[in-house]
C-alpha cells in the first residue's frame, strides 16, 4: 500500500485519480496519510465527519472540480472500519478511529445488505463508480478482487460492453 500511495501521489493525469475499493481496512488511508497525500473520501470534518453527496456526485465535466484536481479520491464502496451509524435519523459518520464494539460499524455487506446498499453513501459511491467507468480513457487496475460481488460485476461488465 505504501508503494501504491507513493504512485498515487505522483500520478499526473488530466483528470483526478479515483481509487475505488471494497476493502474495509484502513490501509489505503494510512498509506496516503504517511505520504502526506491530499485525499478525499466523500466525508468532511474531523471528529464526526459527514458524507457530502454533492462533492462525490460532482458537476458536469467542464466544471466538476469542487475539489482541486490534485486530491486523490478514495471511494470505499463497501464502507470502512471507521464508519459508524449514528444519530436519529441514522446517518453514517466517519470517525477519527475504527468503530468500537459498542458502535454499529457501517460496512457492507451486513445482515441488512440489500436495504443498506440503497442508502447514502453506498448508493452514491456505486453511482460514482459507474460514472467513472464510463468516462473516456478510464484506466482500471484490479487487485485482489475476486469478482464475487454481483453488484460490482454488473457495473464493470456493463461498462466493458458499452465501450
Amino acid at each position: 500500500m505504501r508503494r501504491f500511495a507513493a504512485w498515487a501521489v505522483r500520478a499526473d493525469y488530466h483528470a483526478p485519480l479515483e481509487l475505488f475499493t471494497v476493502n474495509y481496512d484502513l490501509l489505503l488511508e494510512s498509506a496516503l496519510e504517511e505520504r502526506r497525500a491530499l485525499w478525499f473520501d466523500g466525508f468532511v470534518g474531523s471528529l464526526g465527519a459527514r458524507f457530502r453527496v454533492e462533492l462525490v456526485e460532482g458537476l458536469p465535466l467542464n466544471q466538476r472540480e469542487a475539489l482541486p484536481s490534485g486530491f486523490v479520491r478514495l471511494w470505499k464502496l463497501h464502507g470502512s472500519l471507521n464508519w459508524a451509524w449514528q444519530g436519529d435519523p441514522l446517518e453514517i459518520i466517519r470517525l477519527g478511529r475504527p468503530a468500537s464494539d459498542e458502535e454499529v460499524a457501517a460496512i457492507y455487506p451486513a445482515d441488512t445488505k440489500y436495504e443498506e446498499s440503497r442508502r447514502v453513501p453506498f448508493v452514491v459511491l456505486m453511482d460514482r463508480f459507474r460514472r467513472a467507468l464510463h468516462e473516456a480513457e478510464s484506466l482500471v487496475l484490479v487487485s485482489g478482487y475476486s469478482f464475487a460481488d454481483d453488484d460490482l460485476n454488473e457495473i464493470i461488465y456493463d461498462a466493458a460492453t458499452h465501450r
